[in-house]
């Protein structure tokens, strides 16, 4: 994803993640891009306009919830050949902040790919294609 914070574009990472109520992003992250920060009801906040490395003109700006540890290494082992074969024609997305389910319904687009059971299946979205399962 690409964060724009009004001065200043970073290219980053996201987990999509329908299970997350709000948005969040690491606070060493929002420190790094110099986000300017609020404080409601006792937890800090920040805005940002994020953008998808292949839609130039998708623009969503978001509240974020700025976390103390927003760490998510993903996938939690190195993915087979046979997994990466599979989809190696398209863009996988990597992750450093949480889109959460206040996100989701704007970034999840038509495209889902199972190439067969027991591996990962393929979600396409604005930001490029995101694989999810074992």
């Amino acid at each position: 994803v690409r964060i724009d914070t009004g001065t200043r574009v970073f290219d980053t990472t996201a987990l999509i993640d329908p299970c997350t109520p709000t948005s969040c992003i690491d606070a060493s992250l929002a420190r790094c891009f110099r986000l300017p920060t609020t404080n409601v009801g006792g937890e800090q906040i920040c805005s940002a306009v994020v953008g998808s490395k292949v839609d130039a003109n998708l623009r969503l700006k978001l509240l974020f919830k700025i976390e103390p540890h927003v760490r998510v290494r993903t996938p939690i082992r190195a993915l087979s050949e046979t997994v990466r074969a599979q989809f190696r024609d398209i863009t996988l997305a990597t992750i450093s902040v949480v889109l959460g389910a206040d996100v989701y319904p704007k970034v999840i687009q038509p495209g889902f790919l199972k190439v067969q059971d027991g591996l990962p299946v393929a979600q396409s979205t604005v930001f490029g294609w995101v694989l999810s399962g074992d």
